[in-house]
């Protein structure tokens, strides 16, 4: 019975471990939800923000290649921000140019930059982990 209880729970861990890091890209759609997700943040996780409009096309070329570094790095947070769709939040974080991406820890930006080169992201998030 504690095998079967054993098999039963390691399963369980299995299927949210794929959840919880699947390499996901979450979509901000509302400021409560940035609030949530990014200014009460306080766990020291890095938290990477694409800021992009689905009318430009460096914007189109970096969505499946931030899904694939969000893959890369399962214990960082990737989101992204329509910038169309929430103008005000946009605005609010000095967006000017698409795509921009920004870098969060414990709710405060730490660095940002205007980028289609996956390159450059991955740099940064590399050296702002450690």
């Amino acid at each position: 019975m504690e095998s079967k209880s054993f098999l039963v729970a390691l399963t369980i861990l299995m299927v949210l471990k794929d959840k919880v890091s699947s390499g996901e890209v979450i979509e901000v759609r509302s400021m409560q939800e940035w609030d949530r997700r990014i200014i009460r943040n306080n766990n020291g996780t890095l938290s990477v923000v694409q800021f992009s409009v689905p009318w430009c096309g460096y914007c189109r070329y970096m969505k499946p290649e931030f899904v694939k570094l969000a893959a890369r790095h399962q214990d960082v947070i990737f989101l992204n921000v329509d910038a169309d769709q929430q103008q005000n939040l946009a605005w609010r974080m000095g967006i000017r140019s698409v795509p921009t991406y920004k870098y969060f820890k414990n709710g405060r930006n730490v660095d940002s930059i205007t980028t289609w080169r996956p390159s450059v992201i991955n740099d940064l998030i590399n050296r702002l982990k450690n």
